[in-house]
C-alpha cells in the first residue's frame, strides 16, 4: 500500500515529463490513411469540457486487463476505486484529469472504414488504451486509443460515437500508459538475500 501511495504523490512528475516509451505495435503493415484534404493540421483538444467538470474517469488497458479509476467523493475529493483507503496526492489525479480533458488531436482522418476498425486496433478487444470520463452533468465520453500510427509521433483514435478518426498525440498517451503500468507493474524492492554477496566456497 505504501508503495502505491507513493506513485501517485509522484504522478505530477510525470505530467512535465510525457516521453515516448516503448508501444507494442502490431507486425502487420497497415495501408497508410489519408488525412481529410479540407482540414489542415491542428493541435486541439478532443472534447471542450474541463478537468472540473469530470465525476469520475478510467483508464483501461485491454490486453492486460488493468484498469486506474478515479472518482470524487460527496466532498469533491478523488478516489481511487480499486483500492478505496488508498491516499492520494489530489493535485495528481487533478492532472491525470487534465490530460484527458486536453487530449489533443493532431489530425482527421477520412478513408477509415468502420469495418476496418479492428486493423488499427480500433475496438474494445484491439485497443491500445481504453479512457472513460464521466462528467458531473452524466454524460460519459469514451476514447478508444489504437495502433501507434506512422513515424511513432500519434495513434489511431475514435471518440465517443463520431465517425472521424483522429491521430492523438502519442505523449499524453504514453503518460498515461505509464501510470498504469507502475501501478500494476511496481519495480522490485530488493531484498537483503538479492543484495548479499554470494558465497562461492572461495577465499
Amino acid at each position: 500500500m505504501t508503495q502505491r501511495n507513493s506513485l501517485f504523490i509522484l504522478l505530477g512528475v510525470f505530467i512535465a515529463l510525457l516521453v515516448l516509451v516503448a508501444m507494442r505495435t502490431r507486425p502487420s503493415a497497415l495501408p497508410e490513411a489519408s488525412a481529410t484534404q479540407n482540414v489542415p493540421r491542428f493541435s486541439d483538444s478532443l472534447f471542450t469540457w474541463r478537468a472540473d467538470d469530470v465525476q469520475a474517469f478510467s483508464i483501461r488497458d485491454p490486453y492486460t486487463g488493468a484498469t486506474l479509476s478515479f472518482q470524487r467523493d460527496n466532498s469533491g475529493q478523488w478516489q481511487f476505486v480499486e483500492v478505496p483507503d488508498a491516499s492520494l496526492e489530489q493535485a495528481s489525479v487533478n492532472q491525470v484529469a487534465l490530460t484527458i480533458s486536453l487530449l489533443p488531436a493532431l489530425e482527421v482522418l477520412d478513408q477509415v472504414k468502420a469495418e476496418d476498425y479492428p486493423n488499427y486496433g480500433l475496438t474494445q478487444t484491439d485497443a491500445f488504451l481504453i479512457l472513460i470520463a464521466l462528467l458531473k452533468n452524466g454524460e460519459q465520453h469514451t476514447v478508444i486509443i489504437g495502433d501507434v500510427a506512422t513515424g511513432n509521433m500519434s495513434h489511431y483514435a475514435l471518440v465517443d460515437d463520431r465517425h472521424e478518426v483522429y491521430l492523438v498525440d502519442a505523449r499524453p498517451i504514453a503518460y498515461l500508459v505509464s501510470l498504469v503500468r507502475q501501478v500494476y507493474e511496481p519495480t522490485p524492492v530488493p531484498t537483503a538475500e538479492a543484495t548479499a554477496p554470494v558465497d562461492n566456497g572461495t577465499e
